[in-house]
């Protein structure tokens, strides 16, 4: 330990005044000035408390004044021993300065070095202490313990290597002491896992526990750095037993199962903070509460918190806890456009003013912290108001209850789109406010002109904030008895205190608190307090470049509490940057921080000042008011203010159940208190209790009437612990029976610390009816349902549209929904539907428009109107822009997005001529382009149908974003009402670049990465379709040879998410009876192959054809199965559901279940009938109202529900059940009879099912993947449910129903009302994912499959996919990252299965692939005529699937290079397959050389000598023969040569017993057997499969009633028409196993996606199913249309979203 001591000479002066002066200061005074200058800014100024000692650190060096600011010392030469300080030198410099706020005396200089220092003296004397090594001190951090000063714990990173900056390899290491430092610290802990450590009593206000007790935070993470759990780790021992630590948690194990990211010890509560979901860091945050550091809690709080979005206030009420939470209450946003470009179309809107003002709510907890009731019953002046939220909120620093606030109340008269603005003061802790009082002189002058004269009624003040400096850096009211001064305004116009700037603000006073005001003075100043308010100085704000003349700043002051004020002049011209005085604002000294010369523009810039150029300093000036009064107050100077007193006339206020009374110098006493470091304080009264003074007890929750009901949740907890002390522990139990336990509890109680007195004669008295009887029974035997949370909103008008936006990798836990009725009102919510908005908006909304690309945007169409609303921030704020037209007549998309830039927007709107006759001719579409987010427009094109920027969606080396496909009205070819187009192209908008790609088309459609254009032949039957991948070279599709069409009059797209495009062409357009074949393109989308006949769509171009989410190349498909009779006699169509496990390569009927929900058998599967007659028949997308609604969920893979019937054919909707999968469609199960609306919710863990469109008030849910249902009634009343809806990615655990409300007298209104579900209490836990052990985890993994393959190869790999145990429903997934644990096990070995047929070849009834009848093949060998041939190729017939990645095996597709006739000795040349020559010698007679000479050396050196050949056959008995050799062999060994031939020996007697062995096995065993076999007929067995086939086809016998349902590898290939013999099957297998894998093709076990290249499994299947969800593009039909009739204008008023832009017919 080294001390130093430093001797400051004091002179302490005592002067007594025993006469009183006359007068109240010496004419013509001012305060003392002292200033001393600084070349660099200062990181803080900090006071000791009760001291006039103050130090600041300045460029590294700690500087000490001990008298108020007016002179400085340096401190680094002394507390550096005096040695020469070398400024670049980091061992003697002082980087952080740190102070004790409970031991006043005692503060620490912190180096970068391991040597600190700190003082126990305000810094008279500094002594050492040392830390192993160096840190990063920035990060450095000291806590401190309230109730033992000599304990501290320090905090710092230990990192590897100090220089690079890189704090990921930093860790947390924490250093403890016990003797206040007498000894260097010693390690707290050696787990790196440690991120934070606490003591308990942190606060002064906390009193539980002892004072050892420390709480530490211990995060792990697993081997792919991602999160894996957190511990609350606790301790009163400083850690003695760190292998075995204390593991502090809940009663529900919560709190010790999620993501704990930070501990906070507020007053006497510890606030343990997490994430709800413990893998998405922007889920909403868990309050967990303890008021003894050891026993925590979840609390209840009303709202959602969000991280960073929240904080904790302030408060004199030490026992509740006081949070703000902000949001974005106020949606809409004026905005400026810019000016800077002539443009017929610049629309923007000025408003002069952007509102971007974040608002909060103001949150109470109970006395345990668990309970918190929001603040919103807002009573101003005794009257009902309108409530919209906090813009800022104070509390005064020393009385108790007293709040200041500026309250939304509405927007502003005038302009609509500014809040409306009203301070309010709060004397009762936020339960009841009061607007502001002013008091008008004659004299005064406002800013606003309007409230200068006698007509001033409209006129309101409002202050902005009353916080000054304290001397620790703090900001609070003042520690002044009802002194308060505040910036402010006093205007009519209710939204100019957030509108104007701070200079155009004036400085106000109250004395009562903040309740009634005055102005003070006219200028905005900082202010700072003295002498308990009896001296206030004030010092003007300025704003800008301090001035090179040295023009003098004039400051204020008052000395009578601010009723009248006096100045005085510094001698420069200065930027002020703070004003302060001692903590307890006793002392009549003040230090004022400023920047001379400084040059920047603003007053934030102040890092210029370290700019040696600009040559500004820093300027600590010091005043002192000491000699202002002569005279020290006495008891006739003082008088007695009331706290929370509204007038003279009223009683003070109780609040926490007394009244405060201060003892304060009069107004205009002409002297000063002077009692020195002497802090304020009440006296209390004690008061009669009342309703405020009561809480309710443990286990009631208050309701809105302010009634306290059980909280059957925590009443559970109550049950299961007996000996609760709030409970009376002398009731009767039984402990035979837990469940006949009854206890009787109070429901309400006084609020712990609340001084009311219960015995006063008025005092509120509890009665019996406080009184409830808890009954444990019925409260443990409560289910699931009881902790299901309905919240609803009813809403004017129907839903007309209702959009969830897509989230986002920065929006995890957003979930935004935008709603939009028929009465044009929108509405919104940002929790998930817990809580809707109305947004304010005057106009009538038409249309809302998703931007598919960038999820945060959303736009309104105003209706009838060239003004739209548009919002980046995911509809939290709006503003109005305009467009070039009002929304286009002609139904068609307005807006059109860029994928590469969100600020490019497409325009389509009417010409001008449509106003005035639509009809016209010269009414027609026009296309508008903006480069800068709708701030100006320019015209791209008349007479379009639509337009897109197709250059963004394409590959990424051939994206352009520039590139605009647009479809022009061709009138020339135009006829019959069939209206034609032309595509063109432009990469300038139109401007010199116009390219026609096509004269003829009907429409162009956007697959994934490819555009597909259907354009029209000359005779206008006929369509072809034109494929491209780079924007700018089409090919024409090529249907197979055979697949006739006799006109082509529809595609549709189905999709091209499997590298191929499917796509469905109409082959029977006959209305009502359409049907036609799925078409599967190659890799590029050119050449098409047919996957399918006789699907069905339906008259608008929908297909019934779904891709089953998450899960690669499994889709499901309605054909038409009595399609001869359709077609011949123009029968009802008659649908049958097919799958396919192989991307369209096979489609097979759906195996059924056994028995339906009531446990019996269905009629079909009874009959034993064949699958072609007993099949699984579903309800297709031709059906569905919302094409959002699909079978199965990205994130819950597997899984998919869905509506139809066991039987021959589909039935009518109306006899159909709902049915569910979890293994991708191989085996299903009837979940419930009738018709369902389904979402999955919780990624597949949590199920919900609803009547379809029926009138209901109840729907079943299951937990555990549809294992077990439960019933639960979400409405007192019947409504007729519309639909039912989540979040696109199905993670979240909250639905809403949307529902249309029925009329009393029966029929439904128009209005409707929707229903939010939160299952969000549902699971005490959330489920454990251990991805390095998976096994000890809450997930398994679940490999899909081929139904007819054994093992679990589907497309060439063995997947697996992690899903949660089904038995595990007591958890929630959550955002746990299932995808990343997604593993490519292996790579499999290539058979049938891998394979479809190629281009103009079909599948045969035996499973091969054989040219399309009617095309002869070409002679293969007719290429070897041409002169520079020499080898041919025969075509397979086969081509792999774009999905497959098999290696080795039955590779269907490898051509085989054969030799022309005459040309081998070429052929074999370019093969290198001819030995000839130089060849021959080198490969050939070389090497056998060299191996005669090696088998002369061996048989010389090795054999001969040893024996000869006849060793061999010797047989050699004994341990002393078989330690010589084997079996007994002598070796001559006398030289390293030797020896090295007789090895060679060894092995090839080892290869020549081998040789002989199995010589005789085949000889002796296996000839015979194959003898044996082949009497037995196998030759019969072959053949009676190859009969099979020959009959019937592959379909036949998967339908066959004696089939297993699974095929192996034989199976597999004995259904191709291979054959089946066993013993080939075995060398086949064996083949396989063994030789089909070579060394590259070796693929290590449970390699993970992003490690395989040929396969990634990344969000683009899920971003795909939520755009899917959102926006159903996966589905474009082109056709030709039909005319509309001439009289109907069309519409354009989509219901439930996009669902018909871009799958109509264009």
């Amino acid at each position: 330990m080294v001390y130093f001591n430093r001797s400051i000479a004091k002179t302490l002066i005592l002067q007594l005044i025993l006469a009183i002066a006359p007068q109240a200061f010496a004419d013509g005074f001012t305060p003392k000035v002292s200033i001393t200058k600084f070349n660099h800014l200062s990181e803080n100024l900090l006071y000791f408390d009760d001291s006039s000692v103050a130090l600041t650190l300045n460029d590294k060096i700690l500087y000490q004044t001990n008298n108020d600011g007016k002179d400085w010392d340096n401190l680094n030469k002394e507390i550096f021993n005096n040695k020469k300080i070398e400024k670049k030198d980091p061992d003697f410099q002082i980087t952080k300065l740190i102070k004790d706020p409970f031991y006043k005396k005692r503060a620490f200089a912190l180096t970068e070095t391991s040597k600190h220092f700190y003082t126990l003296d305000n810094g008279d004397s500094w002594e050492s202490f040392f830390l192993p090594k160096n840190a990063k001190l920035s990060l450095i951090d000291i806590k401190f313990n309230s109730r033992n000063k000599d304990y501290l714990i320090i905090d710092f990173f230990d990192c590897d290597n100090d220089d690079d900056g890189d704090y990921d390899k930093c860790i947390h290491k924490f250093y403890y002491t016990k003797d206040n430092l007498n000894s260097d610290p010693n390690l707290l802990f050696s787990n790196e896992h440690i991120s934070f450590c606490t003591f308990t009593h942190e606060s002064e206000s906390f009193k539980e526990g002892p004072d050892e007790a420390i709480l530490c935070l211990e995060s792990v993470k697993d081997s792919k750095n991602r999160f894996k759990n957190s511990r609350l780790l606790y301790s009163e021992n400083w850690f003695k037993d760190k292998n075995d630590p204390q593991v502090i948690t809940d009663e529900t194990e919560s709190l010790s199962n999620s993501y704990i990211f930070e501990i906070k010890v507020i007053q006497s509560f510890i606030v343990v903070k997490s994430y709800s979901d413990k893998y998405n860091i922007n889920s909403s945050v868990n309050l967990f509460v303890s008021k003894d550091g050891k026993t925590f809690k979840k609390s209840n709080f009303p709202s959602h918190l969000m991280n960073e979005m929240f904080t904790f206030l302030p408060s004199n009420d030490e026992h509740s806890l006081y949070v703000s939470v902000w949001g974005y209450k106020s949606s809409i946003e004026g905005d400026s456009s810019d000016d800077d470009d002539d443009d017929d179309y610049d629309t923007g809107l000025s408003f002069g003013f952007t509102f971007k003002n974040v608002i909060s709510d103001l949150y109470v907890s109970d006395s345990n912290g668990i309970n918190f009731k929001k603040l919103d019953n807002f009573y101003i002046n005794k009257t009902e108001s309108n409530y919209f939220g906090f813009f800022t909120l104070e509390k005064s620093s020393l009385v108790d209850g007293i709040w200041l606030g500026n309250l939304m109340v509405g927007y502003d008269d005038n302009n609509f789109f500014f809040p409306k603005i009203r301070s309010v003061l709060s004397y009762d802790a936020g339960r009841s406010w009061n607007y502001l009082n002013f008091t008008k002189k004659e004299s005064d002058e406002f800013p606003d002109s309007d409230c200068n004269g006698d007509d001033d009624n409209d006129c309101v003040l409002n202050i902005l904030t009353t916080m000054v400096r304290n001397g620790d850096g703090g900001y609070e009211s003042g520690p002044t008895p009802g002194i308060v001064i505040g910036l402010g305004s006093y205007s009519k116009s209710s939204s100019s205190l957030l509108s104007s700037e701070i200079s155009t603000l004036q400085t106000f006073i109250s004395r009562d608190g903040g309740l009634n005001w005055k102005l003070a003075l006219n200028d905005p100043c900082f202010c700072q307090f003295g002498d308990q308010g009896n001296v206030i100085l004030a010092v003007p704000y300025k704003e800008g470049t301090t001035s090179s003349k040295k023009k003098k700043d004039t400051l204020y002051y008052s000395l009578d509490q601010g009723d009248t004020w006096e100045t005085f002049e510094l001698e420069e011209s200065v930027l002020p940057l703070f004003l302060t005085s001692t903590i307890d604002g006793t002392s009549t000294k003040f230090i004022y921080a400023a920047i001379s010369n400084h040059k920047s523009n603003r007053i934030d810039d102040i890092n210029a000042i370290d700019d040696s150029s600009l040559g500004a300093q820093l300027y600590i000036y010091s005043f002192d008011f000491q000699d202002a009064f002569s005279k020290k107050c006495e008891e006739n100077d003082y008088e007695d203010w009331f706290a929370r007193k509204s007038s003279e006339d009223e009683e003070p206020k109780c609040v926490f159940g007394h009244k405060e009374k201060f003892h304060r110098r009069k107004q205009d006493a002409k002297c000063f208190v002077n009692k020195l470091f002497e802090d304020v304080k009440a006296e209390d009264v004690r008061c009669e209790c009342k309703r405020d003074d009561y809480e309710c007890n443990d286990g009631f929750k208050e309701n809105s009437k302010g009634e306290c009901k059980p909280d059957f949740k925590i009443l559970r907890e109550l049950c299961l612990n007996e000996n609760n002390k709030n409970l009376d522990k002398k009731s009767k139990r039984n402990p035979e029976d837990e469940q006949n336990i009854k206890i009787k509890a109070v429901t309400k109680r006084i609020i712990p610390g609340d001084q009311c007195d219960p015995e006063a004669k008025d005092s509120l008295k509890l009665t019996e009816d406080d009184n409830y009887v808890i009954e444990c029974g019925k409260i443990l035997s409560q289910s699931s349902n009881d902790l299901i949370k309905i919240s609803e909103k009813e809403i004017s008008g129907g839903v007309a549209q209702y959009y969830y936006l897509n989230q986002s990798p920065d929006n995890l836990k957003d979930e935004t929904i935008v709603v939009r009725t028929t009465t044009g009102k929108v509405y919104k919510s940002h929790d998930g539907g817990l809580d809707f908005e109305e947004l304010k908006i005057k106009e009538k909304i038409k249309d809302i428009i998703l931007d598919p690309y960038s999820k945060d945007n959303v736009y309104l169409v105003i209706d009838d109107e060239d003004k739209i609303y548009k919002s980046t921030t995911r509809g939290k704020l709006f503003k109005k822009i305009g467009v070039p037209t009002k929304l286009n007549s002609f139904k068609i998309p307005s807006l059109t997005f860029n994928k590469m830039n969100s600020d490019h927007l497409i325009w389509t709107g009417d010409s001008k001529s449509c106003d005035d006759d639509f009809y016209g001719s010269d009414c027609y579409p026009v296309a508008y382009i903006s480069k800068n987010g709708g701030k100006k427009w320019n015209k791209l094109l008349d007479n379009v149908k639509y337009c897109d920027f197709s250059g963004s969606i394409l590959e990424d080396q051939y994206k352009n974003l520039d590139l605009v496909y647009c479809e022009k009205y061709n009138e020339e070819e135009s006829n019959n009402g069939l209206k034609i187009y032309k595509l063109m192209s432009s990469k300038d908008y139109f401007k010199k670049d116009k390219k026609v790609l096509f004269e003829r088309i009907i429409g162009f459609a956007i697959a994934d990465e490819f555009i597909v254009v259907a354009s029209v032949d000359d005779d206008n039957t006929s369509l072809k379709a034109h494929t491209t991948v780079d924007g700018n070279i089409f090919a024409i599709a090529e249907f197979p040879y055979d697949f006739h069409v006799d006109k082509q009059q529809a595609y549709t797209i189905l999709e091209s998410i499997s590298k191929s495009i499917f796509i469905h062409v109409t082959t029977n357009e006959k209305r009502e009876r359409e049907f036609g074949s799925i078409l599967k393109s190659n890799s590029n989308g050119t050449s098409y192959v047919l996957s399918e006949n006789y699907v069905n769509r339906n008259e608008i171009g929908f297909v019934d054809y779904e891709n089953v989410k998450g899960i690669e190349g499994i889709e499901i498909i309605n054909v038409v199965s009595n399609y001869q009779e359709v077609l011949a006699k123009n029968s009802k169509k008659e649908l049958k559901s097919k799958i396919t496990h192989n991307d369209g390569g096979e489609w097979n009927y759906i195996q059924p279940p056994s028995i339906n929900s009531k446990g019996e058998k269905y009629k079909c599967i009874n009959e034993k009938k064949s699958l072609h007659e007993c099949s699984l028949n579903l309800h297709g997308y031709t059906e569905k109202i919302d094409g959002r609604d699909t079978y199965g969920s990205g994130s819950a893979v597997g899984m998919m529900v869905a509506v139809g019937n066991v039987g021959k054919t589909l039935e009518a909707i109306e006899n159909c059940s709902t049915f569910m999968t979890r293994d991708g469609g191989i085996t299903w199960k009837e979940i419930h009879e009738g018709v369902y609306s389904w979402e999955y919710g919780d990624q597949g863990s949590i199920i919900i099912l609803v009547k379809d469109n029926e009138v209901d008030n109840k729907f079943i849910y299951s937990l555990d993947e549809g294992e077990r249902w439960f019933e639960y009634e979400f409405s007192e009343e019947n409504v007729k449910i519309i639909d039912i809806a989540t979040i696109p990615s199905d993670t979240s655990r909250k639905f809403i129903l949307i529902c249309d409300i029925e009329k009393k007298e029966g029929g439904f209104e128009i209005d409707s009302k929707i229903f939010t579900i939160d299952f969000s209490d549902v699971h005490e836990r959330q489920c454990k994912l251990d991805l390095d052990n998976p096994d000890e985890d809450d997930f398994e993994y679940w490999s899909p499959k081929h139904p007819f393959i054994a093992n679990n190869c589907l497309f060439g790999h063995e997947v697996q996919y992690l899903r949660r145990v089904s038995d595990n429903s007591d958890c929630f997934i959550g955002n746990a990252p299932l995808r990343e644990a997604y593993k490519v096990l292996r790579n499999c070995s290539c058979s049938r299965l891998d394979y479809e047929c190629d281009y103009n070849y079909v599948k045969s009834n035996d499973g091969t692939c054989k040219l399309v009848a009617g095309l002869e093949g070409k002679d293969p060998m007719e290429v070897c005529h041409k002169e520079d041939v020499f080898e041919y190729f025969k075509a397979t017939g086969y081509r792999k699937l774009p999905l497959s990645t098999c290696v080795g095996g039955k590779e269907f597709d490898k051509f085989e290079a054969i030799a022309c006739p005459g040309k081998e000795k070429e052929f074999n040349k370019a093969h290198k397959s001819g030995l000839s020559g130089l060849n021959l010698l080198i490969v050939v007679i070389v090497p056998l050389l060299m191996f005669l000479l090696s088998a002369w050396i061996v048989y010389d050196k090795g054999i001969r000598r040893n024996g000869g050949f006849a060793m061999f056959g010797q047989i050699r008995l004994g341990d002393d023969d078989e330690e010589n050799g084997l079996g007994g062999f002598q070796r001559v060994d006398d030289t390293k040569m030797d020896k090295v031939i007789n090895k060679i020996v060894d092995i090839g007697f080892i290869i020549f017993t081998s040789v002989v062995s199995l010589q005789y096995f085949i000889r002796n065993n296996l000839i015979k057997k194959l003898v044996g076999s082949r009497s037995g007929g196998i030759g019969r067995n072959r053949s009676n499969y190859r009969r099979l086939f020959a009959e019937g086809t592959y379909e036949d016998v998967i339908s066959n009633e004696n089939f297993d349902g699974e095929i192996g590898d034989s199976d597999e290939d004995s259904l191709l028409g291979l054959g089946n013999d066993e013993d080939a099957n075995e060398i086949d297998s064996l083949f396989e196993n063994s030789i089909g894998y070579d060394q590259d093709s070796e693929i290590q076990h449970a390699t993970e996606l992003h490690e395989h290249d040929d396969h990634e499994y990344d969000d683009h299947e899920h971003d795909d199913h939520e755009e899917a969800n959102n926006n159903p593009a996966s589905l474009s039909p082109i056709s030709i249309p039909v005319p509309a009739p001439a009289a109907q204008k069309p519409k354009n008023d989509n219901i439930f979203g996009n669902k018909n832009d871009s799958r109509e017919p264009l």
